[in-house]
């Protein structure tokens, strides 16, 4: 694959299993998460995905536009006989 075409699935934000590993693997929680309840720091994580899901559909929907505009400029130079 040429370097210069980008992966348009591969995720660039944080997975479940990167939010959840401190907690999974015994890592510590920041200052302010551990004063959280349980609630409030499942909303605190949903909040941050949420904000890396939007992201990511964001980069997305960039790549498939730029792709888009790269297509139709290629076929804008067929000739037509």
């Amino acid at each position: 694959m040429p370097a210069d075409i980008e992966l348009i699935f591969q995720p660039a934000m944080a997975q479940p299993a990167d939010i959840f590993a401190p907690c999974i693997s015994g890592g510590t929680l920041s200052a302010a998460e551990q004063k959280m309840t349980v609630q409030e720091w499942i909303e605190h994580v949903a909040t941050q995905a949420e904000a890396g899901l939007r992201a990511e559909a964001e980069r997305v929907v960039g790549v498939f536009e730029r792709e888009g505009q790269r297509a139709m400029g290629i076929l804008e130079e067929i000739e037509c006989v």
